[in-house]
């Protein structure tokens, strides 16, 4: 798919100011990421200078790496830039879920996906088991979600304690819903061991309608 060229991306995805205004109804989501998905990783990776999965992916690998045979719960997988990170990172437990078929089905051919999950996490809990998971990421999708700290409240219930988390969320979005308030009451609320996350950082810098939107990484440690 990282072949398909510009034209083809441009017939796929022709206008992409639709991001900078994260959607939240799941049905557009999914169709946008259905209709996009053939030339996705071209647009992103090639073109956009996207390479926050592959850095998202290489911390999260770090900080699990340590258990026996680490797994790893990819949100908002997409066609699986994560996984492969982790792959390339040498974790080979990963589960994706992801609201568009398309994308899940692109993830899945890579190899380097368990299993795939379709599931819309704004209406509801993910459909995982408590403490299944050693390590849970999600990058470039928090910005979709209504409330995104119940998001990460729910990773961390799939997570197993002084496991790891790690999601990106951009600035913009960070600023308007107070995420440094809403970590910190987790943190002093002993909901969770700690709490990290970087200085602002470019996001999608190749981006005509988004390259100026920064993004923060952030690590959690499960209680």
């Amino acid at each position: 798919c990282e072949d398909e060229g510009m034209n083809t991306a441009e017939e796929s995805n022709p206008d992409a100011s639709w991001l900078r205004t994260p959607l939240t109804d799941p049905g557009e989501i999914a169709s946008r990421y259905d209709q996009w998905a053939p030339t996705y990783e071209h647009e992103l990776v090639n073109e956009w200078r996207y390479d926050a999965p592959f850095v998202a992916g290489r911390m999260i690998a770090q900080l699990v790496r340590g258990s026996n045979n680490a797994s790893v719960l990819d949100l908002g997988c997409g066609t699986g830039l994560v996984g492969r990170a982790l792959h390339e990172s040498g974790i080979r437990s990963v589960d994706g879920v992801d609201v568009s078929e398309a994308s899940l089905n692109a993830a899945l051919s890579t190899g380097f996906y368990r299993r795939t999950i379709r599931h819309d996490f704004n209406s509801g809990p993910l459909p995982v088991e408590a403490q299944s998971y050693d390590g849970a990421i999600s990058v470039g999708v928090l910005s979709y979600a209504l409330d995104p700290i119940t998001v990460v409240r729910d990773l961390c219930r799939a997570v197993v304690p002084r496991g790891a988390i790690v999601f990106t969320h951009r600035i913009d979005l960070w600023e308007k819903q107070d995420l440094d308030g809403a970590l910190d009451a987790m943190l002093h609320g002993s909901e969770i061991e700690s709490v990290t996350y970087t200085e602002p950082m470019p996001y999608m810098p190749g981006n005509p309608s988004e390259g100026d939107l920064q993004i923060r990484y952030v690590t959690i440690t499960t209680r």
